[in-house]
């Protein structure tokens, strides 16, 4: 609702109701508009994790099967552990078994899944390989089709995907279906290069858009084959973690603002549209 862009007079005209100013509130769903309510601390008092071993920033945060991880630099050693948040305590830390690089690690991502009944969840750093949880065991899967370090994540026809690998880019990488741990080309697995340097890979109804800096591109299953279609070279994203499912359409920051991908009346069409023309100068 807010139209920060347009002289007051037009305004008024026009668009009477519109707001000129605005912090902490958003439209109504019965007219006008409503303060955001804001939140609540999980706990009266939040312990800090792992005072006595970790330090540094919180690298990353996930919600998995009604918990909450998290992760953090050890003080002993250029490595790092995952925690888990205990409800009235302190968190726990997790003996993976795994030796986590800490050094040049600045966000973990993550996405969760189930293939075989079992909820998993699966980060990426940017540094180190992919790490999953079933829940009691932590691994890193690898082969012949992985990367070492990729910083992108997501699931998409029920099959692995990730990206931003430092030495290759411009590749999506994908597990085989249903089985996060093979990533051999003999079981499925596989490779796709976008052409360009990928910012974020993420899934919008039955397609998997790839983000680059001034490319957008879309994997699609033609088959039993993923197959990688042109959407545009005039656009792109310039922040990677600006990619987000909002009311059932899929945002980004581009360099003239905040886009959508949004899937027009026409079948296989898709609009790309701002959406922050009113609120340009703030964007």
């Amino acid at each position: 609702g807010l139209n920060s862009n347009q002289n007051y007079l037009l305004m008024s005209d026009r668009f009477p109701g519109s707001a000129t100013t605005l912090l902490n509130f958003e439209p109504s769903l019965f007219g006008g508009y409503r303060r955001i309510d804001g939140f609540e601390p999980l706990e009266a008092s939040t312990p800090e994790v792992d005072a006595a071993g970790a330090e540094g920033k919180i690298l990353g945060v996930a919600i998995y099967d009604e918990q909450i991880l998290t992760a953090r630099k050890q003080q002993s050693g250029a490595i790092y552990s995952f925690y888990k948040w205990v409800s009235g305590g302190a968190y726990s830390e997790y003996v993976t078994g795994l030796t986590l690089t800490s050094t040049n690690v600045d966000k973990i991502r993550y996405d969760t899944f189930n293939f075989d009944g079992t909820n998993k969840v699966a980060f990426v750093d940017g540094v180190n390989g992919v790490i999953v949880f079933d829940g009691t065991t932590w691994t890193q899967p690898t082969g012949d089709q992985s990367i070492d370090d990729p910083k992108y994540i997501t699931v998409f026809k029920n099959t692995i995907f990730v990206s931003g690998d430092a030495t290759f880019p411009q590749l999506v990488v994908y597990s085989a279906p249903n089985d996060e741990s093979l990533w051999a080309s003999a079981g499925g697995a596989g490779q796709i290069n976008a052409g360009f340097e990928v910012k974020q890979i993420k899934p919008f109804r039955e397609e998997l858009y790839i983000f680059g800096e001034t490319q957008i591109k879309k994997i699609v299953v033609s088959g039993t084959d993923f197959v990688i279609q042109d959407v545009t070279k005039n656009i792109g994203c310039v922040a990677g973690d600006s990619v987000q499912e909002i009311n059932g359409d899929l945002l980004f920051l581009s360099q003239d603002g905040f886009r959508t991908i949004a899937g027009t009346e026409r079948i296989g069409d898709i609009e790309l549209g701002v959406q922050s023309k009113n609120i340009q100068q703030d964007v």
